[in-house]
């Protein structure tokens, strides 16, 4: 059950700095992704709880002790490093076995403790290989069961699985999503990858040029991103983003769509200023392909078969790029001009700096439907009795 808080972490390398004054909390078990692109600081904010780098300014807490000036050993951390890092003249079970060696663990604790990682692992038959007889996920399974031999308060994995091909890097996210549920212990992962994000976290923790951008859950960075960025980089394909012309008329937001048409979409429109330049966001899933004359019009220039789903890349007149994704069934053919429908309850409005236009739930009232609510015959009765009663009424109703 270990927390973790930064306050207004600092770092530095020479003149230039950093991470910009971080603050965050992180609570008992959670399953923490730092995630952004190259240069975000998600490594290097990974490495100062770790105690791997110096803090310059701030304080990071570790179950509401200050841990600035505790060396890595005395954090109760464990580290699963890109690169692996085994002793290639050492065994696999040497390998898992050698932190708690240096530590002075008891033989008899440390080979329990080995076999009991190795059996969760699933590693158990390679106990007695050396690092180069096995495969890359192989070895990463072998680097995370040394880090569970070690029996830390907090595990760290810094970009475990960017050295794996893509079916392994599925294989062995799952794995890691297994160990967690399993051990019940907190978690930060830094990835560049979002899929990895939104599969395995509990939270996330988006950064760009050494400060956060956004904290949530997947789903809250996903349906409810603070700016443009965060709308851009969580969600493969990304969003699609084009200029936007609006009307206002008694607080109702109207999009000007580019053949002429209007949709209304639901945002605080006192957040909008008259004639200010609005960017709209839609994701692909939210964009219906047509032949039917509707919203944008544009032609096919590449259509993305992927199986289950397609992703059609539509150019506007203006020369902008969209992606829709549509089924596998879709007819279309590349360079056939189509029309693509929006869905207005699902646009995003962004100001010139990129923040997000705050949106207005949808709050219309659900119709009822024109059967008997099974919430209104008797509790002791069973479903079957209940649905037998509202056909015989229907029934009834009909003879009538």
């Amino acid at each position: 059950m270990t927390s973790i808080r930064l306050e207004g972490i600092r770092n530095t390398f020479g003149n230039k700095e950093i991470i910009h004054g971080v603050d965050l909390t992180i609570h008992p078990r959670e399953f923490v992704v730092f995630v952004g692109p190259s240069g975000s600081g998600k490594s290097t904010l990974l490495r100062l709880i770790a105690g791997l780098e110096d803090i310059c300014e701030g304080t990071l807490y570790i179950d509401d002790e200050v841990v600035n000036h505790l060396p890595p050993s005395k954090r109760g951390v464990a580290m699963v490093f890109q690169s692996y890092a085994l002793y290639p003249h050492m065994t696999v079970y040497q390998n898992m076995a050698f932190g708690m060696k240096l530590s002075g663990g008891n033989k008899d604790e440390t080979d329990e403790r080995v076999r009991e990682a190795a059996e969760m692992l699933q590693i158990s038959q390679y106990l007695n290989y050396k690092p180069k007889q096995l495969s890359g996920g192989q070895r990463q399974r072998v680097a995370i069961g040394r880090a569970i031999v070690r029996n830390p308060k907090i595990f760290l994995f810094d970009e475990p699985l960017s050295n794996l091909d893509a079916s392994l890097r599925g294989q062995t996210r799952i794995e890691i999503a297994k160990l967690h549920n399993q051990m019940k212990t907190t978690m930060i992962y830094v990835t560049h990858d979002q899929v990895e994000a939104m599969t395995l976290a509990d939270k996330i923790v988006l950064l760009r040029d050494g400060k956060i951008e956004q904290v949530g859950t997947p789903m809250e960075l996903y349906h409810h991103p603070c700016n443009q960025f965060v709308a851009s980089f969580i969600g493969s394909p990304p969003m699609n983003f084009w200029q936007a012309k609006i009307n206002i008329s008694k607080k109702i937001v109207s999009i000007r769509m580019p053949r002429g048409n209007a949709l209304e979409v639901l945002v605080e429109s006192d957040d909008i200023k008259r004639e200010e330049p609005l960017t709209i966001g839609v994701r692909p899933e939210h964009l219906t392909v047509t032949r039917e004359e509707s919203d944008i019009a544009g032609k096919i220039v590449l259509i993305e078969a992927l199986g289950s789903e397609n992703y059609v890349y539509v150019q506007m007149s203006d020369g902008t790029m969209i992606t829709v994704r549509a089924l596998d069934t879709v007819s279309y053919k590349e360079g056939e001009n189509v029309f693509v429908k929006v869905a207005p309850e699902h646009c995003h409005l962004f100001h010139a700096d990129g923040t997000a236009i705050k949106q207005v739930p949808n709050t219309a009232p659900v119709k009822q439907q024109d059967i008997p609510a099974i919430q209104s015959f008797p509790k002791q009765q069973s479903i079957n009795e209940q649905l037998q009663q509202a056909a015989g009424m229907m029934m009834k109703k009909l003879k009538r």
